[in-house]
């Protein structure tokens, strides 16, 4: 920020100089037409910054709109990551256990620590559902924040400050809880890479009043070239029977064997 303004000055000076000792106009009407140009000029660069910054984190167009001109509204975020894990060509998903009889990925919603309460505090961001304090959900990044200060919220996550990095939490939870010592100390040496990461901007509820944001990091877990790993995912299985393996047409289809898959399954494929 220190070199724009300085920049805008320098632009300003020059303006004026020129229009002052090359084309003889009015020092006043050369002030207002350096001012004129520089805010002009500051406003393009700001927007440019802004553009990039969206387009680099692939934010979806219309939430561009969104961000710049419904500034008074309010927007749900939920932060997570999910797991591509493909076994013997299909890939390992879960139950829910709910009534609602629909399959999905495994993974989760990413957490913040506590050290980072002041922040999100300053950005006026609060659970978006109604949760306990001090439980198991207080800290999940699935917040409600003024549209207005998404960008500073967004920018916070990329940076990684104050929040989970580490993805084996949601692994161990779904798949690996119960597992035997050996297994647990194997889920922990697994090799795994970020993929790809996807934002999904689902538009405004008018009853509701906010807008709604996905963002999900995908991690691939490599299992089909490693026998020790199919035999570990194979061995959770056997011991949980929510877990299960679905076929990319299935996962397109968005159905297996009468149960429905959720949509973000083909995130994963």
């Amino acid at each position: 920020m220190k070199y724009l303004i300085l920049g805008i000055g320098v632009l300003i000076i020059f303006l004026i100089g020129y229009n002052i000792f090359y084309c003889n106009q009015d020092i006043g009407n050369t002030l207002l037409l350096g001012i004129s140009s520089s805010l002009f000029a500051t406003v393009i660069f700001e927007g440019t910054l802004y553009i990039l910054f969206l387009r680099k984190n692939h934010i979806p167009y219309r939430l561009w709109i969104a961000l710049l001109i419904f500034k008074n509204r309010d927007i749900r975020v939920s932060m997570a990551y999910l797991f591509s894990i493909k076994i013997d060509g299909k890939f390992l998903l879960l139950r829910g256990e709910n009534e609602r009889k629909r399959i999905q990925p495994i993974g989760g919603v990413y957490k913040h620590y506590y050290t980072c309460s002041d922040f999100l505090k300053q950005i006026n961001a609060h659970p978006a559902c109604e949760v306990e304090s001090h439980t198991d959900h207080d800290q999940d990044l699935r917040l409600s924040i003024p549209i207005a200060r998404f960008r500073e919220f967004f920018k916070w996550f990329l940076n990684g400050t104050g929040r989970e990095h580490n993805v084996l939490r949601e692994l161990h939870e779904e798949v690996f809880m119960g597992a035997t010592q050996k297994n647990t100390i194997q889920m922990m040496s697994l090799i795994m890479h970020k993929c790809k990461s996807i934002a999904k901007f689902n538009g405004y509820d008018k009853a509701n009043n906010y807008y709604r944001f996905y963002y999900f990091d995908i991690f691939a877990i490599e299992v089909d070239a490693d026998k020790s790993k199919i035999g570990l995912f194979k061995e959770q299985m056997n011991r949980n029977k929510n877990l299960l393996l679905v076929t990319r047409d299935e996962i397109i289809k968005g159905e297996h064997d009468g149960w429905r898959i959720s949509d973000t399954a083909e995130y994963i494929v």
